[in-house]
Formats: C-alpha cells, sequence, structure tokens
C-alpha cells in the first residue's frame, strides 16, 4: 500500500511538472544533437592526418595550390606511378635496358618535379615580398588597435593583388578564427610557413602566436623583423647577379650543341634529314644517346632552378 502511494505521488509530479521537465528533455536532446553535428562538421573540415609520403605529397599540393588537380594525395600516386607505367611499357619496346628504366622513372617523377619546383618558384618570389607583407601587417595592427585578428583579415584584403601570399593570409586568418585548441592555432601556422618556406615567415608565425593566445603586444618584434628583411634583400641582389652567367651556359648551350650535331651531320658527314632521323630515332644507340641527352639536360635544368635562385631570407 505505501508503494502504490509513493507511485501515485511521484506519477503526480510529474504530471504537475511536465512541461518544465518536456522543456528540459528538449534542450538535453538538442545539445546532443548539436555536439553530434559539431563533431561532424570538424571532421569534414579539418584535414585528413597523413603520415610519411602522402604527409609530404598533402603539404606540397597545398602549399602550391594545386589541390583541384590532386584532391588527394593517392590521386598524385596513381597518375605519376601511371606515367611510370606507360613510359617504361612503350620504352621497353625500344630495347634500350638500363637507360629506358631511368627515363621512365624520370617521367613517372616529373609531377612530383614539378610540383617542387614550383613551391621553390613560390617560395622565392613570396620571400621578396616580405618587407612589403610586414608593413602592411604593422600599419593594419596599429590601426586595428592591436588586435591581430582583424589587422590579418585586413592585410589579406590590401595584399589582393601580391598573389598568393594574399591567400595564405587569408586561409592562416580564417583557420584562426575557427581553432578550437591551441594546438589547432598551431596547425593553422603550418601551411602559411611551409608554403613560404622563410625563417622570417616562421619568426613572424611564434609573434603571431603570441598575439592570438596571450594577446601581447608584437608591435616592437615586427619592426626588428622588417629591419632584418630589409638587409637581407641586399644579400640576395648581390647573389643574383653572380648567376646570370651560368644561367646563359645551361639555356642555351645544350640546345645549341644538338643544332650544330645536326649541322655537321648534314654538311660534314653527308647526311640527308630522313636518315638522320633514321639514325636517331629508329636505331638501338641512337634513341639511347637521345634518352642520355634529354634526360641529363633536363635534370641540368632543373637543379639549376632549383641552386639559382635564392630566397630573401633573415
Amino acid at each position: 500500500m505505501r508503494y502504490l502511494i509513493y507511485c501515485f505521488v511521484f506519477i503526480g509530479i510529474v504530471v504537475y511538472q511536465l512541461d518544465f521537465l518536456s522543456e528540459k528533455a528538449y534542450q538535453i536532446r538538442g545539445r546532443a544533437v548539436f555536439r553530434r553535428n559539431l563533431k561532424t562538421i570538424l571532421l569534414q573540415n579539418s584535414p585528413m592526418e597523413y603520415k610519411g609520403l602522402r604527409k609530404n605529397i598533402y603539404d606540397l599540393i597545398s602549399a602550391t595550390g594545386t589541390g583541384r588537380l590532386f584532391p588527394r594525395p593517392e590521386d598524385f600516386i596513381i597518375i605519376s606511378g601511371s606515367l611510370f607505367i606507360v613510359s617504361f611499357t612503350v620504352l621497353l619496346g625500344a630495347n634500350i635496358g638500363a637507360i629506358g628504366l631511368a627515363a621512365a622513372l624520370f617521367l613517372g617523377a616529373m609531377p612530383y618535379l614539378i610540383l617542387r619546383l614550383k613551391l621553390h618558384r613560390q617560395r622565392v618570389e613570396m620571400s621578396t615580398k616580405g618587407e612589403v607583407f610586414i608593413n602592411e601587417i604593422i600599419n593594419n595592427y596599429r590601426l586595428c588597435q592591436c588586435n591581430i585578428g582583424e589587422a590579418l583579415d585586413l592585410s589579406a584584403n590590401n595584399l589582393s593583388q601580391e598573389g598568393h601570399i594574399s591567400t595564405l593570409l587569408r586561409e592562416m586568418s580564417h583557420r584562426l578564427r575557427t581553432a578550437l585548441t591551441g594546438s589547432d592555432a598551431i596547425g593553422a601556422l603550418k601551411l602559411f610557413t611551409y608554403a613560404i618556406g622563410t625563417n622570417w615567415s616562421k619568426i613572424f608565425a611564434i609573434n603571431l602566436i603570441y598575439a592570438h593566445e596571450e594577446g601581447r603586444d608584437i608591435s616592437m618584434g615586427l619592426r626588428e623583423l622588417r629591419l632584418a628583411i630589409v638587409e637581407s634583400k641586399k644579400v640576395a641582389r648581390y647573389s643574383r647577379r653572380e648567376n646570370n652567367d651560368s644561367r646563359l651556359l645551361i639555356k642555351f648551350l645544350g640546345p645549341t650543341a644538338y643544332v650544330l650535331t645536326v649541322f655537321c651531320a648534314l654538311f660534314y658527314f653527308d647526311f640527308s634529314i630522313v636518315k638522320f632521323i633514321k639514325y636517331q630515332f629508329f636505331t638501338h644507340i641512337g634513341l639511347k644517346w637521345m634518352m642520355i641527352m634529354i634526360v641529363t639536360y633536363a635534370l641540368a635544368l632543373i637543379i639549376y632552378l632549383f641552386i639559382s635562385e635564392e630566397k630573401c631570407d633573415v
């Protein structure tokens, strides 16, 4: 009898507070749905964690802005592998042995080399804009009363004519605004520093973390960084002048030597055009030497482009 009374009392309380309990249940359910949806959105918007070769390729694609061509690192690997397989199959029929394998490996590596070269030239170009970039940040940081978030947004808009550096700044600003933790904020700066690849970009990122996470005034640090960039530009300008002669040699000596080879074959060895083409492309030794010339000249050009253009760095 006593338990029955307790049940009636409990039912009465529930009925009396039904509206309140229903509202609380709806709020709890709404919070659960919100957390689930938020987790889904964050997983969709955050990049997948890659490791090893795939991470290297993902960083390269992100930094060069070629995500439309290669949505995933796996797509890049498939395209490179297909180039190697097709070229190796074709050259296998020419029966030129290890030379054919080397040429096929070179062709398979071409997408990676092209993106690496694009990243290098992009870094060189953006490194020369360091003074303009830091000046813009300093001016807007002062204008926005040391609010680094607003300064980044304003700088990204004002630097829209400066090419890829504006895109990187805008993306970094967006990711900093949506960062939920300190590690998220640091992750937002990694693409920026990787894409520019200079010491001044890393120093700027460190200052940015202090301003974003701790609210420090980084005006003095930015001004000192600007002075260091101005001095580094003088050194880079001098080294570029020294590389002009080697650039002309590599650019014109190889093609000129081959043209002279054709000229000598036609006028001193009584070759006709048809005979020269036959010996060059349809004989074992001719095709082998042609592959050697193309691969070595292309490698020389790529190596030169990597080492000749120096970044303006502190």
